[in-house]
């Protein structure tokens, strides 16, 4: 498969010997070599700037950014679109590249440099289960059961792979639920939290919804986790209702507890304002925040 890119491979494996940093704002100025129409894998890069960062922001030694020099005028990055992106989201400053002069990429057709490009970026032929999010949480939730605490888990975490803020991440957030599980057991038995944000409760928001449309000329439905006027000022200002609800929901314990603590006051301050100019009669209700398992 590679024979009709030994010369580029050598190059290439040449010059891995000896990468060389280049600043972030250096590598932004670089023209890119495109062989994908679909959005950036956000996790990879994430995963990548948290390795950085755990690295105390220092990329060297890491998989580095390959760049077509003066490919049709200009220096091309052939390979290291995600590492470079996730260098930007890291407290890193320069990235490690590697230089393909123009006497070798000339020998190859844009066609046959594309091709090449995907290939560093093959699915595996026989691709591993990865880990994920719910996986770790399951194993968290063991773990907290057995020590009642997690003191010694993060040796555990980074045998899975996970970077210490990815673990810190993990654990901070097991720790929230099994907060709000003690919360959701002084209600009583097969007390779950209601998420009104999951597809699954669709039907029932819209039931609540509909038992409220007399309250209101304009019903607005919002998290408390993620209250932002990207929505609700457009709709208000092209839509101008006399009256307005705000029926506003808890996606878990820890976003009600951050909203009461840290965000009602301010987002109240701001409605008030806001109302009052448009000449908006406006009112706010809570969703039921939990509700008894029929499973």
């Amino acid at each position: 498969m590679f024979d009709n890119y030994k010369a580029l491979i050598a190059a290439i494996k040449k010059a891995k010997k000896e990468p060389k940093p280049l600043s972030l704002e250096e590598i932004s100025k670089l023209n890119h070599f495109q062989v994908r129409n679909v959005a950036s894998n956000s996790v990879h890069i994430d995963t990548i700037a948290e390795r950085i960062n755990d690295k105390l922001c220092t990329t060297e030694g890491m998989e580095p950014i390959i760049i077509l020099r003066n490919y049709k005028g200009a220096d091309s990055m052939l390979d290291g679109n995600h590492r470079y992106r996730a260098a930007l989201k890291s407290c890193a400053t320069k990235y490690p590249v590697i230089y393909v002069e123009k006497e070798i990429h000339d020998e190859y057709s844009d066609l046959q440099l594309r091709e090449y490009a995907l290939i560093l970026n093959k699915i595996d032929e026989e691709p591993s289960l990865q880990i994920n999010k719910e996986d770790v949480r399951k194993f968290l939730n063991a773990y907290w059961n057995e020590h009642k605490n997690f003191d010694n888990v993060k040796v555990s975490l980074r045998r899975m792979g996970l970077t210490d803020s990815m673990a810190n991440t993990r654990i901070r957030e097991t720790k929230r639920l099994i907060d709000q599980n003690a919360i959701l057991q002084s209600y009583g038995p097969d007390t779950v939290w209601n998420n009104w944000s999951d597809p699954a409760m669709l039907e029932r928001k819209n039931q609540e919804i509909e038992k409220r449309k007399d309250q209101a000329d304009k019903i607005f439905v919002v998290s408390s986790a993620n209250f932002t006027y990207d929505h609700i000022l457009p709709m208000l200002l092209d839509q101008m209702p006399k009256s307005l609800l705000i029926l506003l929901h808890h996606p878990n314990a820890y976003a009600e507890q951050q909203w009461k603590a840290k965000w009602r006051e301010r987002h109240e301050l701001y409605m008030d304002k806001l109302c009052e100019m448009l000449n908006i009669t406006k009112s706010w209700e809570t969703l039921p925040k939990h509700s008894i398992s029929k499973l």
